[in-house]
């Protein structure tokens, strides 16, 4: 018995976190400036599907440039090589 309400659990709480996903992309294609199918557009998605935090993110914010602000951003950051020392003089 414990199993099952277990594995229900663990299903609706699967379908709420896939709900979410389509909620804040339906946010995004209610954003002007965001063309569909651009590669912005799939950066986008992508940053959705693969972040729990820009999902809440893109459903919390209510102003629309806030949004596009974030989502800017969070795209910029994830493209930006990551910043380590160069530690080569040590090979001589």
């Amino acid at each position: 018995m414990a199993y099952h309400r277990r594995s229900e659990t663990i299903r609706v709480a699967g379908e709420a976190m896939g709900s979410d996903k389509e909620s804040a992309i339906c946010r995004v294609r209610q954003l002007s400036n965001i063309e569909y199918n651009s590669p912005f557009y799939w950066d986008v998605v992508s940053l959705i599907e693969n972040s729990e935090t820009a999902r809440q993110m893109v459903l919390g914010l209510s102003d629309d440039e806030h949004v596009l602000n974030y989502l800017k951003r969070s795209i910029q950051v994830q493209k930006e090589p990551p910043c380590y020392p160069d530690f080569s003089y040590f090979d001589e």
